[in-house]
């Protein structure tokens, strides 16, 4: 638990170390074939290269606009709103840790 919560994962995928579920029993090629059929070894590849994970405008607004108490405009656009969300003092996230991306 505490190599999770140091690297701060955004989901938690449980495999299966054995077909028996006997304790001590590692089975790589098992183990192997299941992180492969879930894409993990694609998405580690990915991430390696450098490429980001990617969420929508509209789905960031829908998910984080709570965090904050600041008043952010409908007029804006949505980039725009998830600029003026990512600055707000309450957020507590530093100006190099995030861009925006289009």
């Amino acid at each position: 638990m505490s190599s999770l919560s140091a690297a701060a994962p955004f989901f938690i995928r449980c495999l299966k170390p054995n077909l028996t579920k006997q304790p001590d029993l590692f089975v790589s090629d098992f183990v192997h074939n299941q992180l492969l059929y879930s894409g993990m070894l694609e998405t580690v590849r990915i991430r390696r290269a450098g490429y980001p994970s990617r969420v929508g405008f509209e789905d960031f607004l829908h998910r984080y606009k709570t965090l904050t108490t600041k008043r952010i405009q409908d007029s804006l656009n949505a980039a725009e709103q998830c600029r003026a969300l990512m600055t707000a003092e309450e957020c507590g996230v530093v100006g190099e840790e995030w861009q925006v991306g289009m």
